[in-house]
């Protein structure tokens, strides 16, 4: 995997998003790094999630990859094409996200306040609904996912650059420690793996880019992950109509709370 590729990726992400004026410049370095390295990636990832708490925050998260699994009785391959949208309050509720799986052609609509989360998925032929617990925020900001890819190789600072006064700083894979453990399940090896992230100085993961080779089933095939924190602060939830079917318990076809797949 070339670094130039995923440095341009990540220099067009946040391009696009902005990166939101938060105080003035800043000169310390992110939590968990030091001496220009990721040295400690849970207090990187806790600071992320506290200083989104604070603030609430708009965030993106994309997926493109190949998974194996059993369909129709057999045990194969399969594309997923995953978009999710997360929207959070200052405070971590209430909140809404949306997850579009193209590929599989459903949608997951969820709102939670701070006593429920309440699911829609619709697909081609069926809506269904869902109420569970709540979500804190460190599952919203995409902590699980992030630490994955943290955890797959070692990381250094690679560039710093200061943007509507706010330091970011570069971070770029270097060794390769564990990248088996964050591709899909039943992952035999993978070939390829590069990474860059972009930080800033209070320790957010503005954003995140992933390529791999990996194989699965036999086939030699590729993953993309992308993540992209679009706002911070300034964010608003409102409760969608279709919530009221599910709190005045008029839904005919209730389900299962949904899997980890529909989920930050």
């Amino acid at each position: 995997m070339t670094r130039p590729v995923l440095a341009v990726a990540l220099a067009l992400v946040l391009a696009l998003s902005g990166c939101g004026a938060i105080g003035g410049q800043q000169a310390e370095t992110p939590p968990g790094v030091e001496d220009g390295r990721l040295a400690d990636a849970d207090a990187l990832l806790s600071a992320h999630a506290d200083r989104l708490n604070e603030t609430g925050f708009r965030a993106t998260v994309t997926l493109n990859a190949t998974a194996r699994g059993r369909l129709g009785g057999e045990l194969r391959n399969y594309p997923v094409d995953r978009r999710q949208a997360v929207a959070v309050e200052a405070g971590g509720t209430p909140y809404g996200f949306r997850t579009v799986n193209r590929r599989a052609g459903a949608s997951f609509d969820v709102w939670a306040n701070d006593t429920r989360q309440y699911t829609r998925v619709r697909t081609e032929e069926t809506v269904r609904y869902a109420t569970a617990s709540p979500r804190g925020v460190a599952t919203l900001a995409g902590t699980e996912r992030l630490d994955e890819h943290l955890a797959a190789a070692e990381y250094r600072v690679t560039d710093t650059d200061v943007r509507d006064g706010l330091r970011l700083y570069t971070l770029e894979s270097e060794t390769v420690t564990d990248a088996v453990a964050a591709m899909p399940n039943r992952t035999s090896a993978v070939e390829e793996y590069g990474a860059t992230l972009v930080v800033d100085s209070e320790g957010r993961v503005r954003a995140m880019r992933v390529e791999a080779t990996y194989r699965i089933g036999g086939e030699r095939v590729s993953f993309t992950l992308g993540y992209t924190l679009e706002t911070v602060g300034g964010v608003s939830v409102e409760r969608p109509g279709w919530v009221g079917t599910v709190a005045d318990g008029e839904d005919p076809q209730a389900l299962a709370a949904p899997d980890r797949s529909t989920g930050p």
